[in-house]
Protein backbone atom coordinates (compact mmCIF):
# COMPACT_ATOMS: atom_id res chain seq x y z
CA UNK A 1 0.00 0.00 0.00
CA UNK A 2 1.28 3.36 -0.81
CA UNK A 3 2.58 5.54 1.67
CA UNK A 4 0.72 9.19 2.14
CA UNK A 5 2.64 12.46 2.11
CA UNK A 6 1.20 15.57 2.83
CA UNK A 7 2.18 18.68 1.24
CA UNK A 8 1.56 22.01 2.96
CA UNK A 9 2.27 25.21 0.47
CA UNK A 10 1.62 28.59 1.03
CA UNK A 11 1.11 29.07 -3.08
CA UNK A 12 1.01 25.66 -5.45
CA UNK A 13 3.40 26.03 -8.83
CA UNK A 14 -0.14 27.41 -10.63
CA UNK A 15 -1.14 30.08 -8.24
CA UNK A 16 -0.49 33.31 -10.31
CA UNK A 17 2.12 34.78 -7.32
CA UNK A 18 3.92 31.44 -8.19
CA UNK A 19 7.54 31.48 -9.13
CA UNK A 20 10.54 28.90 -9.11
CA UNK A 21 10.13 27.78 -5.60
CA UNK A 22 6.78 26.19 -6.46
CA UNK A 23 8.06 25.03 -9.54
CA UNK A 24 10.83 23.13 -7.53
CA UNK A 25 8.51 21.62 -5.36
CA UNK A 26 6.27 20.57 -8.21
CA UNK A 27 9.10 18.58 -9.52
CA UNK A 28 9.40 16.75 -6.39
CA UNK A 29 5.93 15.80 -5.72
CA UNK A 30 6.34 14.21 -8.88
CA UNK A 31 8.89 12.29 -8.40
CA UNK A 32 7.58 11.05 -5.12
CA UNK A 33 3.94 10.50 -7.14
CA UNK A 34 6.06 8.35 -9.64
CA UNK A 35 7.89 6.06 -6.81
CA UNK A 36 4.42 4.91 -5.66
CA UNK A 37 4.13 7.44 -2.95
CA UNK A 38 0.35 9.36 -2.73
CA UNK A 39 0.80 12.79 -2.55
CA UNK A 40 -1.78 15.32 -1.28
CA UNK A 41 -0.99 18.75 -1.71
CA UNK A 42 -2.72 21.61 0.27
CA UNK A 43 -2.59 25.34 -1.12
CA UNK A 44 -5.14 28.02 -1.01
CA UNK A 45 -7.85 28.44 -3.95
CA UNK A 46 -7.48 31.54 -6.18
CA UNK A 47 -9.70 33.13 -9.18
CA UNK A 48 -10.74 30.42 -11.75
CA UNK A 49 -8.68 27.57 -9.81
CA UNK A 50 -10.14 24.32 -9.19
CA UNK A 51 -10.90 22.90 -5.63
CA UNK A 52 -9.90 19.68 -6.37
CA UNK A 53 -7.87 18.29 -9.33
CA UNK A 54 -5.24 15.73 -9.92
CA UNK A 55 -2.51 16.59 -12.32
CA UNK A 56 0.63 13.97 -13.09
CA UNK A 57 -0.62 11.66 -10.13
CA UNK A 58 -0.71 14.48 -7.63
CA UNK A 59 -4.20 15.50 -5.32
CA UNK A 60 -4.61 19.03 -5.39
CA UNK A 61 -6.95 20.50 -2.49
CA UNK A 62 -7.03 24.16 -2.60
CA UNK A 63 -9.10 25.73 -0.09
CA UNK A 64 -9.38 29.78 1.57
CA UNK A 65 -7.18 32.42 0.49
CA UNK A 66 -3.46 33.13 0.66
CA UNK A 67 -4.06 35.00 3.26
CA UNK A 68 -6.50 33.08 5.40
CA UNK A 69 -5.41 29.61 5.04
CA UNK A 70 -3.53 30.19 7.68
CA UNK A 71 -6.37 31.31 10.22
CA UNK A 72 -8.07 28.56 8.87
CA UNK A 73 -6.79 25.21 7.70
CA UNK A 74 -5.62 23.96 11.05
CA UNK A 75 -8.82 23.76 12.22
CA UNK A 76 -9.89 22.01 8.86
CA UNK A 77 -7.18 19.70 9.68
CA UNK A 78 -8.05 18.87 13.17
CA UNK A 79 -11.94 18.67 12.99
CA UNK A 80 -13.39 18.69 9.57
CA UNK A 81 -11.41 16.79 7.34
CA UNK A 82 -10.10 13.29 9.23
CA UNK A 83 -7.23 12.63 6.15
CA UNK A 84 -4.76 9.89 7.28
CA UNK A 85 -1.50 10.47 6.04
CA UNK A 86 1.78 8.74 6.78
CA UNK A 87 4.54 12.14 6.66
CA UNK A 88 3.80 16.15 6.48
CA UNK A 89 6.32 18.45 4.23
CA UNK A 90 5.63 21.33 5.03
CA UNK A 91 7.30 24.38 2.53
CA UNK A 92 7.81 27.33 3.29
CA UNK A 93 8.04 30.52 1.13
CA UNK A 94 7.18 32.99 2.85
CA UNK A 95 5.25 32.16 5.63
CA UNK A 96 4.73 28.55 6.45
CA UNK A 97 1.84 26.77 7.45
CA UNK A 98 2.97 26.11 11.38
CA UNK A 99 2.14 22.55 11.43
CA UNK A 100 4.16 21.68 14.46
CA UNK A 101 1.41 23.35 16.38
CA UNK A 102 -1.68 21.16 15.79
CA UNK A 103 0.02 18.14 14.19
CA UNK A 104 1.77 16.44 17.05
CA UNK A 105 1.56 12.59 15.62
CA UNK A 106 3.33 12.64 12.24
CA UNK A 107 5.85 13.46 11.44
CA UNK A 108 7.04 16.75 9.92
CA UNK A 109 9.54 17.88 7.06
CA UNK A 110 10.19 21.22 6.91
CA UNK A 111 11.54 22.68 3.87
CA UNK A 112 12.88 25.77 3.06
CA UNK A 113 14.57 27.94 0.47
CA UNK A 114 15.97 30.61 2.20
CA UNK A 115 16.04 32.55 5.56
CA UNK A 116 17.05 35.61 3.83
CA UNK A 117 19.19 37.42 6.42
CA UNK A 118 19.61 40.39 4.50
CA UNK A 119 17.47 40.09 1.97
CA UNK A 120 14.53 41.37 3.94
CA UNK A 121 16.23 44.45 5.16
CA UNK A 122 17.07 45.30 1.79
CA UNK A 123 13.93 44.98 1.02
CA UNK A 124 12.43 47.19 3.13
CA UNK A 125 15.56 49.47 2.84
CA UNK A 126 14.97 49.71 -1.25
CA UNK A 127 11.61 49.88 -1.46
CA UNK A 128 10.19 52.31 1.59
CA UNK A 129 13.49 53.48 3.05
CA UNK A 130 12.99 52.02 6.81
CA UNK A 131 15.32 49.27 7.02
CA UNK A 132 14.65 48.60 10.47
CA UNK A 133 11.37 47.60 9.46
CA UNK A 134 12.56 44.63 7.67
CA UNK A 135 14.53 43.69 10.62
CA UNK A 136 11.93 43.51 12.66
CA UNK A 137 10.19 41.22 10.30
CA UNK A 138 12.97 39.39 9.96
CA UNK A 139 13.23 39.41 14.07
CA UNK A 140 9.49 38.00 14.12
CA UNK A 141 10.18 35.17 11.19
CA UNK A 142 13.48 33.52 12.93
CA UNK A 143 12.37 33.69 16.40
CA UNK A 144 8.79 33.49 16.46
CA UNK A 145 8.07 31.26 13.27
CA UNK A 146 11.15 29.25 12.65
CA UNK A 147 11.81 28.29 15.87
CA UNK A 148 8.64 25.99 15.95
CA UNK A 149 10.76 23.81 12.89
CA UNK A 150 14.12 24.00 15.07
CA UNK A 151 13.71 20.13 16.01
CA UNK A 152 12.11 18.60 13.12
CA UNK A 153 14.07 17.12 10.06
CA UNK A 154 14.73 20.28 7.72
CA UNK A 155 15.42 20.46 4.17
CA UNK A 156 17.01 23.19 1.91
CA UNK A 157 18.63 24.11 -1.26
CA UNK A 158 22.11 25.51 0.19
CA UNK A 159 25.06 25.40 2.41
CA UNK A 160 24.55 29.13 3.01
CA UNK A 161 20.79 28.44 4.35
CA UNK A 162 21.50 25.63 5.59
CA UNK A 163 24.52 27.58 8.12
CA UNK A 164 21.73 30.39 8.87
CA UNK A 165 19.32 27.39 9.94
CA UNK A 166 22.30 26.41 12.42
CA UNK A 167 23.04 29.32 13.65
CA UNK A 168 19.08 29.89 14.21
CA UNK A 169 19.46 26.39 16.59
CA UNK A 170 18.65 23.76 13.54
CA UNK A 171 20.25 20.58 14.26
CA UNK A 172 19.27 18.12 11.38
CA UNK A 173 19.56 20.62 7.88
CA UNK A 174 20.16 18.05 4.85
CA UNK A 175 20.81 19.96 1.51
CA UNK A 176 19.59 19.41 -2.32
CA UNK A 177 20.40 21.92 -4.33
CA UNK A 178 17.93 23.04 -6.67
CA UNK A 179 17.69 21.68 -10.18
CA UNK A 180 15.88 21.80 -13.45
CA UNK A 181 15.08 19.80 -16.69
CA UNK A 182 18.05 21.55 -18.39
CA UNK A 183 20.65 19.23 -20.12
CA UNK A 184 23.96 19.98 -18.26
CA UNK A 185 27.65 19.95 -19.97
CA UNK A 186 31.06 19.30 -18.83
CA UNK A 187 33.88 21.10 -19.79
CA UNK A 188 37.32 19.94 -18.05
CA UNK A 189 38.89 23.33 -19.82
CA UNK A 190 37.43 26.33 -18.64
CA UNK A 191 39.86 28.32 -20.42
CA UNK A 192 39.36 27.61 -23.84
CA UNK A 193 35.59 27.68 -23.67
CA UNK A 194 34.17 30.27 -21.70
CA UNK A 195 31.13 29.37 -19.96
CA UNK A 196 28.02 30.84 -20.20
CA UNK A 197 25.31 31.84 -17.05
CA UNK A 198 22.00 32.66 -17.31
CA UNK A 199 20.08 34.27 -14.84
CA UNK A 200 16.12 34.34 -15.17
CA UNK A 201 13.94 36.33 -12.24
CA UNK A 202 11.77 39.60 -11.78
CA UNK A 203 13.26 42.64 -11.28
CA UNK A 204 12.41 43.39 -7.64
CA UNK A 205 14.13 46.04 -4.76
CA UNK A 206 16.36 43.01 -3.39
CA UNK A 207 17.22 41.39 -6.91
CA UNK A 208 18.76 43.84 -8.61
CA UNK A 209 20.87 43.58 -12.21
CA UNK A 210 23.84 44.34 -9.81
CA UNK A 211 23.28 41.70 -7.97
CA UNK A 212 23.81 39.21 -10.89
CA UNK A 213 27.20 41.96 -12.12
CA UNK A 214 28.76 41.59 -8.25
CA UNK A 215 28.69 37.38 -8.67
CA UNK A 216 30.20 37.30 -12.23
CA UNK A 217 32.97 40.20 -10.51
CA UNK A 218 33.52 37.59 -8.21
CA UNK A 219 34.13 34.70 -10.28
CA UNK A 220 36.62 36.22 -12.67
CA UNK A 221 38.44 37.41 -9.81
CA UNK A 222 39.40 33.62 -8.87
CA UNK A 223 39.91 33.58 -12.66
CA UNK A 224 36.68 31.73 -13.46
CA UNK A 225 35.52 33.56 -16.69
CA UNK A 226 31.84 33.23 -17.62
CA UNK A 227 29.61 35.22 -19.91
CA UNK A 228 26.43 36.41 -18.56
CA UNK A 229 22.76 36.53 -20.04
CA UNK A 230 20.37 38.42 -17.81
CA UNK A 231 17.32 37.51 -18.18
CA UNK A 232 14.24 39.56 -15.93
CA UNK A 233 11.12 40.87 -15.76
Amino acid sequence: MAKKILVLSRKDHLHPKAWGAEIVMQKYMQWLAQTWWSVTHISPLFKNAQRNEQIDGIVYKRMFSIHTIYFFFWSRYLFIRKEQYDIILDHAWGIPLLSPIYIWNKPIVFFTHHVGTKERAEYFRQWIKMPWIGKLFWWIYTHGVLCVYKNKKTITVSEWTANELYALGFSQVTVIPNTTEYPRSIRTKLWEIPLHITTVGRVVPNKQFSHTLQCIQKLHQHWAYYHVSIVWW
